[in-house]
């Protein structure tokens, strides 16, 4: 709320939200559903569901929807982290082609949702203690800020939304902090802001100084004497030495007074910049930023380092060099042009450019691309236009995986690339903080195709063509031995694609038969697939079988004594 704006109901505060930047009937459509369920499910729609809600409940079911937006604040926060961002790194920066914020505005924000609903202990004041606090800081060298030479206090400010003292902070400081927070709310629940609560005022009969709650409160800031302890506790807040000069009057003062819990709670004013963040007027570069993010984080126990340019990360429209791996194997790159002729996507020019992509030096000198991934901030898929981008990309990176990865659902594109394409092409949909399924395919595909050496081993690869025969052979047996001799705990069964994948320790030969379809085998798609997230495969096959892919220049073969049935032949199979 600002001036004498008084937020009441949750549709008064849904509806001045919903000019800062929201699309309730566009892209913000599914935010709006989550909104509707979290505050009302039996709602038909989310006008019913604000007319039914306080101002108070509405901020608590936007923050519980706006979850996912925060967690990737925090992702981007971890790798500010990894490129080095200590607490006090105030003048770092992400920027965008023409965005820029400075990483503190990112940390305010995470802060400021971490704390919000949290219970907080907080001493309650009389009147007369809020007095003898006042003159405890008036009179210490707080009262005038660097460049005001007048006050310290801001009489326009509504709102005041102030920084948690650190774990290491004076007690006091969290003791102040609770107070401010706490009037503060007291003034919202009654609908009033630090400005509308100077005004009209009456004082109840049975006010008295020992129950200063809202009557008191109001007659403390009738000359502004909230705002200025506000504005102390934030000079304090920024300055340990004043803090500790001041700490010893105020510590005794506050320890005397009896003391209450209370759950914080935010202010539509508050929210309101939060809707200023990229993650809003920027979807797609702070999405991409967020996707760049968790492919840092895939490797952070391994170790990698984030590359900066004067403490700032930058995601331009141009090759930049993100981010390397410890040992120097691979490095990820944004926006780096590679030349493809005749490309099919529309728009697209002797070359492709992909958000993403992973290089590192062969051993002839030149650089090849293990992992491309592209990022789209689609509510719908478009099979077509990413059929085109999956394809193009493909081809002009021949040794490198696809990976395209969507905000909204995957669809069917990857299911429609050239069969000799379309192993390495994947598409991951839903893809955003909470999706646990995406994220963790999103994770070993990463892991597996960039190169780390954290992620399975091996996988027993069964051709289920018809050539095997395999209803009149009984293998499981065998196959179990061949698990636990290499430690491969699945066994994949195939023929033109994966049809399904069985535990090894529960592998029978009557789960083997239940799967034949007797379709021809075409191994060298589902190989790509299996290889994506492991080392090798246990290619088990017959003499066509492994003959298919012996001249595969993206495979590299050795042949494993597997006992046995002399006509099966079993290799393990990399990537070459």
């Amino acid at each position: 709320m600002s001036g004498d704006v008084i937020h009441r109901t949750g549709r008064d505060a849904w509806n001045a939200l919903a000019q800062c930047g929201l699309e309730p009937e566009g892209r913000d459509s599914d935010f709006v559903e989550a909104l509707r369920q979290t505050l009302d499910a039996e709602a038909s729609n989310l006008e019913i569901a604000l007319e039914r809600c306080t101002t108070e409940q509405f901020i608590r079911a936007f923050i519980a929807t706006a979850g996912p937006y925060v967690e990737m604040l925090k992702g981007i926060l971890r790798m500010f982290e990894c490129a080095g961002v200590t607490q006090g790194a105030a003048h770092w920066k992400i920027s965008f082609d023409d965005y820029e914020e400075s990483v503190e505005h990112f940390k305010q924000w995470e802060k400021i949702f971490r704390n919000i609903g949290v219970e907080v202990e907080c001493p309650v004041l009389t009147l007369g203690e809020w007095n003898e606090l006042a003159s405890a800081l008036r009179i210490q060298p707080i009262a005038v800020r660097k460049g005001d030479s007048h006050s310290y206090w801001d009489t326009n400010k509504p709102w005041a939304s102030l920084h948690a003292p650190g774990v290491d902070g004076e007690p006091w400081m969290h003791d102040l902090w609770a107070i401010l927070l706490r009037a503060q709310k007291i003034f919202a629940d009654a609908g009033f802001n630090l400005i509308t609560a100077r005004k009209n005022l009456t004082w109840s009969n049975n006010n008295q100084e020992n129950e200063p709650e809202l009557d008191g409160l109001r007659r403390f800031q009738h000359d502004y004497q909230l705002s200025q302890l506000i504005a102390a506790y934030e000079v304090l807040w920024a300055d340990r030495d004043t803090q500790q000069k001041v700490g010893s009057h105020i510590s005794t003062l506050l320890k005397s007074c009896p003391r209450i819990r209370f759950r914080a709670q935010a202010t539509i004013d508050e929210l309101r910049p939060f809707l200023d963040l990229p993650v809003w007027t920027r979807r797609h570069e702070f999405y991409a930023a967020w996707v760049a993010a968790e492919q840092i984080d895939v490797f952070r126990e391994a170790g990698i380092s984030v590359h900066s340019q004067n403490g700032e990360i930058t995601f331009p429209f141009r090759e930049t060099r993100v981010a390397t791996l410890a040992d120097s194997s691979w490095t990820l790159v944004s926006e780096r042009r590679t030349f493809l002729a005749n490309p099919v996507g529309k728009g697209r020019l002797a070359g492709v450019q992909p958000d993403y992509s992973w290089w590192r030096e062969h051993e002839s000198g030149s650089e090849v691309c293990g992992l491309v991934v592209e990022v789209k901030h689609y509510k719908k898929a478009a099979r077509g236009p990413w059929v085109d981008v999956l394809t193009d990309y493909a081809k002009a990176h021949p040794s490198a995986n696809i990976l395209l990865v969507n905000y909204g659902p995957a669809g069917k594109a990857d299911t429609h690339i050239l069969e000799e394409l379309r192993g390495r092409c994947h598409v991951i949909g839903e893809l955003r903080p909470g999706s646990t399924a995406a994220l963790e395919y999103f994770r070993q595909i990463v892991t597996g195709l960039a190169g780390s050496r954290r992620g399975v081993h091996r996988v027993i690869v069964l051709d289920m063509s018809s050539s095997m025969e395999l209803r009149s052979r009984q293998i499981a047996s065998s196959l179990k031995d061949l698990a636990s001799a290499f430690d491969c705990k699945q066994v994949w069964a195939v023929d033109d694609e994966i049809i399904e994948k069985l535990e090894a320790v529960t592998l029978s030969d009557i789960a083997i038969t239940q799967l034949l379809r007797g379709r021809v085998e075409m191994l060298a798609s589902p190989l790509m697939t299996a290889l994506a997230t492991h080392e090798s495969v246990l290619l088990v096959s017959d003499e066509s079988g492994s003959r298919s892919i012996l001249g595969d220049e993206r495979f590299t073969t050795s042949s494993v004594d597997f006992g046995g049935d002399a006509n099966l032949k079993v290799l393990e199979v990399r990537k070459a």
